[in-house]
């Protein structure tokens, strides 16, 4: 079982992957993208390299070349509805993930989202979930420059709860956005819904965990 620092003000969560089981549906997502578009990838490499980034760096990456941001635009909303659409029939949160944040706002903790997604997907997420009302602070794509590993999307988190990133408690589950929680400075825990324990602590995780039946709040 996993225990919260003393200090901690707030709970701060990254979503894809972290709070929904959808890695699989957004791979998918991408591979029939890219078969509209006639681009060959080579699955593995790619699905490893576009975690935890921006829609504008992995269409970069796609595409080889930087692109109007109207171009990018439409790619996106193009490739999060084939998401959605894949994704909605299977929509399951993280077990659980509800009773945490139900004990967390009983215990009067801030507790925010700081994702790389887009908004549309952060409100497909917390509609489909039922869980809009306990988040305080929400930080999108549109809402920073650098995706991660950079630690801004976190710093916007910490800025946004009037905290220091040393009072928040982030629950990550990839490599990219581990880096981007601690060197924020704020206390991560791994989520192991694709990578192993072992791999989210080497990454740097403080400590990680299957699910959040683990956390004691």
């Amino acid at each position: 079982m996993i225990q919260l620092p003393h200090n901690c003000k707030a709970l701060v969560f990254d979503m894809d992957g972290t709070m929904i089981h959808n890695k699989d549906y957004h791979d998918a997502a991408w591979i029939e993208f890219c078969n509209r578009h006639s681009v060959t990838i080579d699955l593995d490499s790619f699905c490893k390299a576009y975690t935890g980034k921006t829609n504008e760096v992995i269409l970069q990456m796609i595409f080889g070349k930087k692109m109007p941001k109207q171009q990018i635009l439409e790619y996106e909303t193009e490739k999060e509805q084939i998401y959605r659409d894949l994704y909605s029939p299977h929509f399951m949160l993280v077990s659980g993930l509800q009773t945490v944040l139900e004990k967390a706002k009983q215990k009067n903790f801030l507790i925010a989202i700081g994702t790389s997604a887009p908004v549309v997907n952060v409100d497909f997420v917390l509609s489909h979930g039922r869980i809009r009302h306990f988040f305080d602070v929400i930080v999108h794509s549109e809402m920073v420059t650098h995706g991660k590993p950079s630690p801004e999307i976190y710093l916007k988190v910490a800025e946004l709860l009037q905290i220091q990133p040393e009072q928040c408690v982030c629950f990550e589950d990839s490599i990219a956005g581990i880096s981007s929680a601690t060197s924020a400075g704020m206390y991560t825990i791994g989520i192991a819904t694709e990578l192993s324990i072992a791999d989210l602590l080497k990454a740097g995780a403080y400590n990680a965990c299957y699910d959040y039946n683990a956390l004691i709040l």
